[in-house]
This record gives structure tokens, sequence and C-alpha cells, in this order.
């Protein structure tokens, strides 16, 4: 609706109501909704979702133990898609309790005051269920900073945070058994992928290196979009890393998220367009550069040093109307793949690059 001066939404309680009759409830000014299926005792609060949050409802929301759901927009800004209304909610906090189970996609989807997300723990002796988190959840948050999420969170991606370009760490919560965060970089639990990389961190005039990412030893996998949007303007690619997925420092799409070869799944950011400078350390492990991995991310960069260990480089990897001239070649005569280097003919589309040496084309 366009209500955006309503403060509370509160449902009185009705004697004599049947055991079964309660759809709403409310809890310091917002509405909640008993499902279908809820238990048959309504007091419980047992599967209910958050119902609506009134627009000019201020400081922090306290979801009530209890819930378990929380839909999809509940939290986000309104827009009609009819007329050019929009508008966003005005508190600044979430504080959500270990009975949430589903937070659906979008659900917090353009928020402009949201600043900070809170996820309790369950009490001693009580296990919570595990959590799910929706495509684009918290997509465009543009004032949320930090986010700490709870080791029951089952599934993470770096489509949920598409968007919030002030988010400067992500944590998890000791115990995770699927995710595990390193100086509030998102990693696999055993170190081996780096998931997701904050990309509202940027140098500053007191600290310059924050603009600078070296990928941690261990590290094999760079997935796709771990840094999309990142402000980086230096990455050190770990000697461990044997493959760079698809748009790893991108998030190049169609307008039906596909990729420009057809490739769906991969295209949910932007570009790393800070990127000025890619390194990487010397490795010993064939090193695999995918699709469009640095599509669009390397505007000022004018020279590439392609490793040693190279072994294939995917179309449109450096695609793009970047100021690359040049890119050189690692080759070590001692360095068997280093010989073999394979690449798509439009690794360089849109570039300007000439390759030195010259390599096979596939």
């Amino acid at each position: 609706s366009e209500c955006d001066e309503l403060e509370a939404i509160n449902v009185y309680y009705a004697e004599g109501a049947l055991a079964g009759e309660t759809r709403y409830f409310s809890d310091d000014g917002v509405l909640y909704f008993n499902n279908e299926d809820y238990v048959e005792d309504p007091a419980t609060c047992e599967k209910t979702e958050l119902a609506y949050v009134p627009m000019a409802k201020t400081g922090t929301i306290y979801i009530p133990e209890g819930v378990e759901i929380i839909p999809m927009g509940t939290l986000g800004s309104f827009d009609n898609g009819e007329t050019s209304y929009k508008a966003s909610h005005d508190f600044d906090k979430v504080v959500i309790p270990y009975t949430v189970t589903t937070i659906q996609e979008q659900a917090f989807v353009s928020n402009s005051k949201l600043t900070e997300i809170t996820f309790l723990d369950a009490p001693d002796g009580v296990v919570a269920a595990d959590l799910t988190i929706g495509a684009s959840a918290m997509a465009s948050c543009t004032k949320l900073t930090t986010i700490n999420f709870p080791a029951r969170l089952k599934t993470f991606d770096a489509a949920i945070l598409e968007g919030c370009t002030k988010i400067t760490a992500i944590n998890f919560s000791a115990g995770s058994a699927d995710y595990l965060s390193q100086d509030g970089v998102v990693f696999s639990a055993n170190m081996k992928k780096l998931i997701y990389f904050p990309c509202g961190r940027a140098a500053t005039d007191e600290n310059p290196d924050l603009g600078k990412y070296t990928i941690p030893e261990k590290v094999e996998i760079i997935g796709s979009n771990a840094f999309s949007g990142a402000m980086i303007t230096e990455v050190t690619i770990g000697k461990d890393v044997t493959t760079i997925e698809p748009y790893a420092f991108s998030g190049v799409s169609d307008k039906d998220g596909k990729s420009l070869s057809g490739i769906p799944g991969y295209f949910k950011g932007k570009y790393c367009s800070k990127l000025e400078k890619i390194n990487f350390a010397d490795g010993n492990l064939p090193l695999s550069i995918g699709e469009g991995a640095f599509s669009g991310s390397a505007g000022e960069l004018t020279e590439v040093t392609l490793p040693r260990n190279l072994t294939y480089l995917g179309k449109f990897a450096f695609m793009g109307r970047t100021k690359i001239k040049t890119v050189n070649i690692d080759l070590d005569p001692y360095y068997a793949a280093g010989t073999e280097i394979k690449y798509e003919e439009s690794a360089f589309a849109w570039s300007t690059a000439n390759l030195t040496p010259s390599v096979e084309v596939v």
C-alpha cells in the first residue's frame, strides 16, 4: 500500500474466539499471520509468518520468538510497479529469533535505511532448525555494513547481498559446518573455496591497503560472482588456486540472467570496476580461468601477465572496453603445462590486447 505514514497495526483479542479461528495477531505494532497448518493451540505461534511492517515504524523490529517465515518483500521497500511511487521502511535494525527457518527471496530488498540485522542464538539445550535464505533476500540494502550469520544457515550465495554497496564484513558464527569467515570474507568450511568478498571494502586515506587483497593459501576455487561489485584496486591470486569460476570478478548478464554464451546461473552482480592490477602467485597446479572471469572489471588495467601454470582461458575472460594493450604469458621451459595454454578466441573481446607470445587458439 501507499500508507507511508502508518506507524503501527494492532490486533485486539476477541474474547470467546475459538481455537483455530485466530489468523492474525500483532506484536509491537507489527502484523503476523498464522498459516493454515498451524498447531491447534495458536498461542504457541508455531507455523507463523511476518505479514506486514508499517512503513513509518522506526527503531528496531524485534520479531517474536515462534515466527518461522519472513516472506518476500515484508522488510524491504515498496514499489507498486504501476506508478512512480516508491518507499522504504523507516526502521533501521531487525532482530531475528532462532525460530525463523525461512527468509524468502527479496525479503529485505532495497531497504535503504537498514543498517543492522541480528540473528539470535537458541537458548541452551534447544536445537534450532536449519535456516534458508532466498535469492537476493538482502539485495540493494545500501546502508547495511556488517552482518553476522548464524551457524545454522545452510546455503549462502553472493546473490543474497547483491548491490549492498556498503558491506565491509560478513561473519559466520563458530560451529558452522558449511561456511567460515576470515577477516569478513566468506569461504567454504574447509577454506577450499572463496565464496564472497564484501563489496563495500575499499581503500581509505587512513588505510590504503584495504583496496588490496591476497587470496589466502589453501583456497583452490574463486567462486562465481565472489568479487562482483568489489571496490578493490589490486588482487593477488594465491598459489593454490586452480579454478577461477565464470564471472568471479564480474556479474555481466542479459535481461534473462544468462551469460553471453547462454549459460545461466552466474550473473547476479556488477563489475569489479576499480581493479587496476592482477597478480598471480607462483603455483604448481594447472590453473583454469573461466568464462567472463574478469569481464568488465579491468577498466584501468593496461597490462596483464598470465601465470606459467595457466592451462585454459575462457571466452570473454577479459572482455570489455579495457585499457589492456599487452598480455604477457610467463612461459617456463621447465613447466610443461605452460607451453600448452588454450584460450578462447573471444577471451579479450572488445579490448586492444596483443598476445606475447602467441598461444594456441581453440
